[in-house]
C-alpha cells in the first residue's frame, strides 16, 4: 500500500509522472528513465522526495533503453510527411565529418541538444533503396511544421557525411553552435545534471563542469 520506500518504473516517459510521486513517501527514492526525441536510450534518474513534496536528484550515468510507456509516447512519425519536407526550399548544404547519426546516440549529447533546441526530433532514414546497391542508413531532425535536415554518408566507408537542409530554420547552423558550446563545456554527461520536480513539472539544470556535478542521493 502507498506511500512507498521505493518505486522503480521500467517504462520511459517523457514526463516524470505525478502519480508516482505522489506514491512516493517523504525520503523515498523513484528510479525512472526519461523518454527523448533524439536517441533510444533513455537517460535514468534517480530521486528523492523532501518533507516539502518537491522531489530532486540527478540522472545515473549509464542509461537504459526501456520501452515507452503508450500514455506518454511521442507523435508518431509517418513516411507521408516526408512529402511535405521534401518539397520545401534547400536552405543549407555541406559535406562535413562530424558523424551526427553517432553523436545522436550519446545520450548525453542528444539530452544536450533537446535542452538548447526544444521540439526537434530525429527519425532513421534510409533513402529509396536502388537494388544494385547496399542500403544507404542515414537520419532525419525535423522541427515540425517548419524544417527537415537530412545527414547520410558520402560514401559506404561512412567518413563523410552530407548534410541537407529544407524549411524556414537553418537547423546544421544551429546543431553546429550547440556542438560547438557542448565541446566547450566539456561534453556534459547526464550525470552533471540536477532534477527537480516541483507543481507537476521537472527542471534540468546542468552544473558548469564535471567537479560540481550533483551525485546521486
Amino acid at each position: 500500500m502507498a506511500p512507498y520506500d521505493r518505486i522503480i518504473a521500467t517504462g520511459a516517459s517523457a514526463t516524470i509522472p505525478a502519480v508516482w510521486l505522489e506514491q512516493l513517501a517523504v525520503g523515498g527514492i523513484l528510479i525512472g528513465s526519461l523518454s527523448g526525441r533524439l536517441t533510444t536510450a533513455t537517460p535514468l534518474y534517480r530521486l528523492v522526495k523532501h518533507t516539502d513534496g518537491s522531489v530532486a536528484g540527478a540522472f545515473l550515468p549509464s542509461p537504459a533503453f526501456f520501452m515507452t510507456l503508450h500514455e506518454h509516447e511521442q507523435p508518431v512519425w509517418s513516411p507521408r510527411n516526408d512529402t511535405f519536407y521534401e518539397s520545401l526550399p534547400v536552405i543549407e548544404q555541406e559535406e562535413t565529418d562530424l558523424n551526427l547519426l553517432a553523436l545522436l546516440r550519446d545520450a548525453s549529447f542528444a539530452l544536450f541538444v533537446e535542452q538548447h533546441m526544444p521540439g526537434v526530433y530525429a527519425h532513421l532514414y534510409i533513402p529509396r533503396p536502388n537494388k544494385s546497391a547496399a542500403i544507404v542508413r542515414g537520419t532525419r531532425l525535423f522541427l515540425p511544421g517548419h524544417t527537415m535536415l537530412t545527414c547520410t554518408p558520402s560514401s559506404l566507408a561512412n567518413q563523410s557525411w552530407q548534410i541537407e537542409v529544407r524549411g524556414s530554420v537553418p537547423l546544421w547552423s544551429k546543431l553546429l553552435e550547440i556542438h560547438h558550446i557542448w565541446v566547450q563545456q566539456g561534453k556534459p554527461d547526464i550525470s552533471w545534471y540536477h532534477i527537480t520536480v516541483e507543481k507537476g513539472s521537472h527542471h534540468l539544470q546542468l552544473t558548469e563542469n564535471e567537479e560540481d556535478q550533483p551525485r546521486p542521493l
